[in-house]
């Protein structure tokens, strides 16, 4: 799945930052050194392995920040480009774009996910709300969050450099 859902939603980062969100910008965030945010993200992914499964269970989100707060500030010290790095430097638009590539791919992803024959079948330790299409609304708050992660994962492993031109091919 992963081969279709990276690239889908670098492709829709690119479009939304080149089509609405170009050069956001605002002040520059206080960011911790690096060493703490890469703590913070290895101490969610501890507690995710390390708790009984019946509270794990609601701590996806941690699950989606972990590696992202192990990754991002890893691309930054290393000259890579890092969502964190650019917002400590007041540009909001990489963030912003990946947070709506997030949500629009998520949508897209369970609306034809809803018409399949074999589709998946959410199972989840809470039910917050109403459900659209198969995902119940809370969980759509976990694509933004794996748009964030995969493009961290994504810069750490092809050691990609800063620019404006952050297309998956480059």
């Amino acid at each position: 799945a992963f081969a279709t859902i990276g690239p889908g939603l670098l492709e829709t980062r690119q479009v939304v930052e080149e089509g609405v969100i170009d050069k956001v910008g605002g002040r520059p965030l206080r960011i911790p050194p690096s060493p703490l945010l890469i703590l913070l993200g290895a101490t969610f992914l501890l507690l995710i392995l390390l708790l009984p499964s019946r509270i794990a269970g609601y701590l996806g989100v941690l699950l989606w920040l972990s590696f992202f707060f192990i990754f991002d500030p890893i691309n930054g010290r290393r000259g890579n480009r890092s969502i964190i790095t650019e917002a400590s430097r007041g540009k909001y638009h990489l963030l912003l774009s990946l947070l709506l590539a997030g949500i629009i791919c998520g949508f897209l992803w369970e609306f034809w996910n809803y018409w399949a024959r074999a589709r998946w079948v959410y199972s989840l330790p809470y039910s917050f709300g109403p459900r659209i299409f198969e995902m119940p609304l809370f969980g759509y708050l976990g694509f933004p969050l794996l748009a964030l992660e995969y493009f961290a994962f994504y810069s750490l492993s092809f050691g990609w450099k800063g620019g404006e031109d952050a297309h998956y091919n480059d």
